[in-house]
């Protein structure tokens, strides 16, 4: 049995995602995503490399990636992020899930985490962030003043807290646990 595919025209071409509206769509791929300002993507972001949203940007899925994730000022995930080495969010960035960093998380001023974060190194929070679940930074987590935390927050040797913090968990700076592997 033979069979033959004809094919008369296969173009590629690479498109814009600022000011995108991906609506009940998901983005995969082997490479790079960065999309632009303003950009809806209904579904999940997954990127074996890194993925970086522009401010106001809005997952309504979750983002993995196979190196990093960078969420600009005031972008939000409904879902988790879960990134081989560094999650990064900008300035009154929200995340409705839980936050995974290989090795380290770096969250701007003013934004919300409806979930936990586990860094394999550090965490770093800016001013006046909210946490609700728990924090574990495997060396080091820094929080900025002014910041609210409902839950635990957890270094392996450092933790440095401004002004103004409250903690409504345990603070602890020489724990031995091994952070939990997510749920997927």
């Amino acid at each position: 049995t033979l069979i033959f595919f004809a094919v008369s025209n296969t173009q590629v071409v690479a498109q814009s995602l600022s000011d995108s509206d991906l609506n009940n769509q998901s983005l995969y791929a082997s490479g790079y995503i960065t999309a632009g300002a303003r950009t809806t993507v209904g579904g999940n972001v997954q990127s074996a490399t890194a993925v970086t949203l522009a401010a106001d940007a809005i997952v309504g899925g979750n983002i993995e990636a196979g190196a990093a994730a960078t969420l600009g000022a005031n972008a939000g995930v409904v879902g988790y992020i879960e990134v081989g080495t560094t999650a990064t969010l900008g300035v009154a960035a929200f995340v409705n899930g839980f936050i995974q960093a290989g090795t380290t998380a770096t969250v701007g001023a003013s934004a919300i985490i409806d979930g936990s974060l586990i860094a394999g190194t550090t965490a770093t929070f800016d001013a006046l962030v909210e946490v609700t679940g728990d924090v574990l930074g495997g060396t080091t987590v820094t929080i900025g003043a002014g910041s609210i935390f409902h839950g635990n927050v957890d270094a392996g040797t450092t933790t440095t807290v401004g002004a103004g913090v409250q903690i409504d968990g345990i603070l602890t700076a020489n724990s031995l646990l091994v952070p939990p592997p997510p749920l997927l």
